[in-house]
């Protein structure tokens, strides 16, 4: 092999190693980015679930006596109030509609058991053990590359 040809190998592996490196560079911070967006737009939609179940529970507690020894008297109520609003309901089906990283939105009672679901098989019966979202943000670049582009995994 002639020197001159061996120069052009070597450039051409050199770039395309360097071209490749920060490719993946790129595509890392672009992935991370990606998943801190996302974790802000639920953290804003949770917010906002939870100043919309405060105020159905204050309008649909407005007006109810209740016995003073009966923790399951408020907590029939609570979940009542939270299932007959209306404006709740709706700004959870907007939030599964138009937000595409949340797959469903679950208010869930002080026993764990979920009271207001998007999914109506869910109600009722007790949260599922799902991983943090942000356990998420803390993985390195392979490991966010494998769990993006692997099977579909929910996150809470």
């Amino acid at each position: 092999m002639r020197i001159r040809l061996k120069l052009v190998l070597a450039i051409t592996v050199m770039v395309s190693a360097m071209v490749i490196v920060l490719s993946a560079l790129y595509l890392s911070q672009l992935l991370s980015e990606r998943i801190q967006q996302s974790y802000r737009h639920t953290d804003i939609a949770a917010l906002q679930v939870m100043l919309a179940a405060r105020a159905a529970i204050e309008h649909g507690m407005a007006h109810l006596n209740l016995p003073p020894n009966d923790p399951n008297a408020l907590n029939d109520a609570v979940a009542r109030a939270l299932q007959q609003d209306a404006s709740l309901h709706l700004m959870l089906s907007s939030f599964i509609r138009y937000e595409p990283t949340i797959y469903d939105i679950n208010i869930v009672g002080s026993d764990g058991k979920i009271v207001l679901s998007t999914d109506p098989l869910f109600q009722g019966h007790a949260m599922p053990q799902q991983p943090s979202f942000v356990s998420l943000q803390e993985l390195t670049a392979w490991q966010k590359f494998r769990i993006v582009f692997g099977p579909p995994a929910v996150y809470a």
